[in-house]
């Protein structure tokens, strides 16, 4: 144990490292989902409705994420001008 952390504080960061980790498979699976979900043809006012947010907002956020081949979100980055 460090000096000055106690296990309760060592329990903490180490769900708090889960529960990070865990955050990112959510958020891809949301890139995923959204990204289906548009590929389908549900529009931005949809979506932004089932993220409860505004559609421009779902737009801003979501507007470069694909799909690939394998049903996997990737994000499409546009290259500065």
């Amino acid at each position: 144990m460090v000096a000055g952390v106690t296990d309760q504080t060592e329990d903490a960061l180490a769900a708090l490292a889960d529960v990070t980790g865990q955050l990112g498979a959510l958020h891809a699976r949301q890139d995923a989902l959204v990204a289906r979900a548009r590929a389908d043809g549900a529009s931005w006012a949809q979506v932004a409705e089932a993220l409860g947010v505004s559609a421009q907002a779902a737009h801003k956020r979501y507007r470069d994420v694909k799909l690939d081949r394998t049903g996997r979100a990737w994000k499409d980055r546009r290259l500065p001008l």
